[in-house]
């Protein structure tokens, strides 16, 4: 019925736009309607009269005290609901529509809210894929400089571990020189038992003596000079890496309304 159905209308507009609430009439279901008048002397008079100026029901008495004609216009109750019942259903069905209006609306904002979590995991999603192409470049150039590294570690190495083993030669070579003639001077020094062997030999191997210590001292002097040093360097501007990665990327929410 109308009752129930206005009732009915403004409870679906008050849980859809609570701050509407404030500025609504009250629930006809909490309305307390009386047909006693409720004022003193008037003796529970039946309220049978509708005084159109002040929108409320009265008694005979009411008419007297507080409603006199023709300063107060005053229906009876059954004139009353046939005057104003059409433009009640007028105002009713105009009110229905509107809840339409909000029915769509709340639809609207409900997809919205659907599309807002969908774009979030998709940007969010977007994050992390760009971020593990710039991880995946980060190792990759990582990679590559460890590569670097160990070639040229390697080449390094490799000189200096040739260059050792021929300065171990060439001491190999001296240190067999100098053992073997010392043990010729000693050997003269010494004189084994007052014969002359220590000064046969060493006149025996003077002259290879001679030039095998001519050779080491000259081979000595050849090619002293360490061939390769240790220097190592990375350059790498990583302030600038820094402020890239600082500035990767932007969030932009545009705002249908702006303030």
């Amino acid at each position: 019925d109308m009752k129930n159905s206005i009732e009915q209308l403004i409870k679906e507009i008050a849980l859809r736009v609570p701050s509407i609430t404030q500025r609504l009439i009250t629930p006809v279901s909490q309305l307390r309607v009386t047909s006693k008048c409720t004022k003193q002397d008037h003796e529970a008079q039946e309220l049978n009269l509708f005084c159109e100026t002040c929108e409320s029901l009265i008694c005979v008495h009411c008419i007297l005290s507080e409603h006199p004609p023709p300063e107060h216009k005053l229906l009876k109750i059954k004139e009353t609901a046939s005057k104003y019942k059409p433009k009640i259903e007028e105002l009713f069905n105009q009110t229905k529509s509107k809840s339409s209006i909000v029915d769509s609306s709340i639809d609207q904002v409900k997809q919205t809210i659907n599309d807002l979590e969908s774009k979030f995991m998709k940007v969010q999603n977007e994050i992390i894929e760009e971020s593990e192409k710039l991880i995946t470049s980060i190792k990759e150039r990582q990679k590559r400089l460890f590569e670097q590294l160990e070639e040229i570690k390697t080449q390094k190495k490799l000189k200096l571990e040739n260059q050792l083993q021929q300065l171990q030669d060439k001491k190999g070579r001296i240190q067999n020189t100098l053992e073997f003639t010392k043990k010729t001077l000693d050997d003269v020094n010494n004189n084994n038992n007052g014969k002359a062997e220590g000064e046969l030999q060493f006149a025996f191997f003077k002259k290879n003596m001679t030039e095998r210590l001519h050779e080491v001292c000259k081979l000595a002097n050849e090619d002293s000079e360490i061939c390769e040093n240790s220097e190592i360097e990375l350059i790498f501007d990583f302030s600038d890496l820094k402020k890239s990665i600082e500035k990767m990327g932007e969030i932009f929410g545009y705002s249908k309304f702006t303030p």
